[in-house]
């Protein structure tokens, strides 16, 4: 992918993610977890956007502080990609459940497994297990790297398991109810 691509893709998330922020500005103000992790979520993704498209720029290019700024990009990257799917799990349980204490009890394990996939991307920018960047301040991957995305994909599709067995034991109208509330 060129730079423009990434460049537009990013620049026009960033648009869209801006106009759900400006749209849904009611639910800022309100003081519902599931309010918040909504901005969360809009503000994170709106960063990751920026952030990819940051990496992209500086990637190869060398001048003081370019590999410091490689990592932090990167290293926000994987975290955030990996903490975002999470939170839409829980979201997505809050606003079917609305129980807080349901979370830590029911998700311990992904919690676990999201803590340390964070901390082994933080173990990278000075061990490159999940990635390396070089002296020459190019990126790349390794084979750790790739579990993230078994991650993000587990998360996603508990939370798309967790929206089907809801609206198979209490309706539709009870889900679409409890979702958009």
């Amino acid at each position: 992918m060129d730079i423009r691509s990434i460049y537009v893709s990013n620049g026009t998330g960033i648009f869209i993610l801006g106009m759900l922020l400006y749209a849904s500005r009611a639910r800022i103000f309100r003081r519902r977890l599931e309010d918040r992790l909504y901005t969360f979520l809009i503000i994170g993704v709106m960063l990751g956007c920026f952030m990819e498209a940051f990496s992209y720029t500086i990637d190869g290019r060398v001048f003081p502080g370019s590999r410091a700024l490689n990592y932090v990009a990167n290293t926000y990257l994987f975290s955030f990609n990996l903490m975002l799917p999470f939170c839409v799990l829980v979201y997505v349980d809050l606003g079917l459940y609305g129980d807080l204490s349901r979370i830590w009890k029911r998700y311990r394990p992904q919690i676990i497994v999201g803590a340390v996939m964070i901390a082994l991307t933080l173990v990278s920018a000075f061990v490159p297990i999940c990635y390396s960047i070089s002296e020459e301040n190019v990126y790349e991957r390794k084979p750790l790297g790739y579990v993230y995305y078994f991650i993000i994909l587990y998360y996603l599709v508990i939370s798309i398991v967790l929206t089907k067995r809801y609206e198979k034991e209490y309706g539709a109208h009870a889900f679409l109810t409890s979702i958009c509330s």
